[in-house]
């Protein structure tokens, strides 16, 4: 099976040709056939200097993500819509419930990655169609928290949303600018700032 697997994949030429030596690094295999994927991390050396490092997460990773995005949206944190947008009591033990799972993420960085997951699934709900407003409401108590990891993660989430084009840059921002809290638009700034340093 790997063999066919190696001769008919056009990704994988590079490996039949490596085949033949015997000289394919384990970690190079997987990195190509996606078990492994990375990215680039701004980093400082020694004197303070940026540099890029490099971030490897495996592929069980994002199901993992995906699974407890699920649980999330079920039982943990449920679902946002324009009900539970206007209502400050449920989105505040929303706020809670987040600021502990991040607490928790700091030995299982999953539970962190499954949150991103949970925002992106109640932006493009049916009855959400991907209007940033209706997330506004919780992402404006979180800009407000005490917690420095809650704050954080309301204006990443949304400086993601803004790079990966699951929502329009522009939209965001007009979003923010109009409703948002004033915590919120200076941390989503910062955001941007420090994502672009991250995909330079």
């Amino acid at each position: 099976m790997v063999g066919d697997e190696l001769t008919t994949r056009a990704p994988l030429d590079g490996f039949s040709r490596d085949l033949e030596d015997r000289q394919i690094p384990a970690f190079r295999a997987l990195r190509e056939v996606g078990l492994i994927t990375s990215k680039v991390v701004p980093e400082e050396d020694y004197n303070f200097n940026e540099i890029e490092g490099r971030g490897y997460t495996f592929f069980h990773d994002r199901y993992a993500e995906f699974e407890l995005a699920s649980v999330y949206t079920g039982s943990s944190l449920g679902r946002i819509d324009r009900d539970v947008a206007s209502d400050t009591a449920t989105l505040s033990q929303i706020v809670a419930t987040i600021e502990q799972l991040l607490r928790r993420a700091l030995n299982f960085p999953v539970l962190s990655g499954a949150l991103d997951h949970w925002f992106e699934m109640n932006f493009n709900a049916r009855e959400n169609k991907g209007d940033v407003a209706v997330l506004l409401p919780l992402f404006n108590l979180m800009s407000l928290s005490e917690s420095g990891s809650v704050r954080s993660k309301a204006s990443m989430v949304l400086a993601g949303f803004a790079s990966r084009g699951t929502a329009s840059p522009s939209g965001v921002f007009r979003e923010v600018l109009a409703s948002g809290e004033r915590s919120l638009q200076i941390d989503l700034a910062t955001a941007m700032v420090s994502l672009r340093r991250t995909l330079r």
